[in-house]
């Protein structure tokens, strides 16, 4: 199956979900729909389930590559010339060489189309796609060499980011990704957290990991049985993000 690889920029998001083992080395972080993200620690795989003779998959891996597989009957893609094969959205083409934030500005949107140079069209259902999202964070934390396990922590709100932002911006994660998980006890408080990157002084650990802990607010998550549970949130700072108000 050809190939090729691109740079890629990608938003934040945040919420956790549990993991099975897929294969030795590939967990399934989650599924929703037609897609379904998967890991290996090193790298986050989007992928559709296969649609009769028809597929698409993306791999993200060392944190800002990807590479994009697509099969169909449709479509003749050309990977010696990338910039011919197109993703439409709606009335907006973007191609295969610029595909920042994928797939995260499906938001709203049924389907998306993979055109190739020569006019051939595959549609694919992006049914699902969104939900992903937070899925991937997971996904990319681990690749980070934060592997977070437990149930999901309830997420009730987030509050103000500016504190953060700055105590962020003071330990110079300006433009920097920091993948971060918070342990949440029975009754809903944050008893732990962790960072995806160690600081030579640990008062910058303390001093995001507080604030972290004080914008976030959780319910506790339900076991099987209806009892409250430990629970874990995965989720990442974007500073640009903050800062830009997102």
């Amino acid at each position: 199956m050809p190939r090729f690889v691109v740079v890629a920029i990608w938003l934040t998001s945040l919420l956790p979900i549990s993991s099975h083992v897929l294969a030795q080395e590939t967990e399934m972080i989650g599924t929703a729909g037609k897609w379904v993200v998967e890991g290996d620690g090193k790298s986050c795989t989007i992928r559709s389930s296969q649609d009769g003779n028809k597929s698409f998959s993306i791999r993200i891996f060392e944190g800002d590559y990807y590479s994009i597989d697509v099969t169909g009957n449709e479509i003749e893609l050309d990977y010696d010339k990338p910039e011919r094969n197109l993703i439409r959205i709606g009335e907006t083409e973007r191609n295969f060489v610029n595909l920042h934030y994928f797939p995260w500005y499906f938001r709203g949107e049924d389907y998306f189309e993979v055109v190739d140079g020569n006019g051939g069209v595959e549609r694919f259902d992006t049914d699902g796609l969104m939900s992903l999202r937070n899925n991937y964070i997971r996904c990319q934390n681990w690749a980070d060499g934060l592997k977070a396990r437990g149930p999901e922590a309830i997420l009730v709100s987030v509050g103000d980011k500016q504190d953060l932002a700055r105590a962020a911006s003071r330990a110079g994660l300006l433009q920097q990704r920091l993948g971060f998980a918070l342990k949440v006890s029975t009754n809903g408080e944050v008893v732990d957290c962790y960072l995806a990157r160690r600081f030579k002084r640990k008062s910058v650990t303390s001093e995001i990991c507080s604030e972290l802990s004080t914008m976030h607010k959780f319910r506790p998550a339900i076991d099987k049985d209806g009892n409250p549970t430990d629970s874990v949130y995965d989720g990442e700072i974007s500073v640009v993000s903050f800062l830009k108000g997102s």
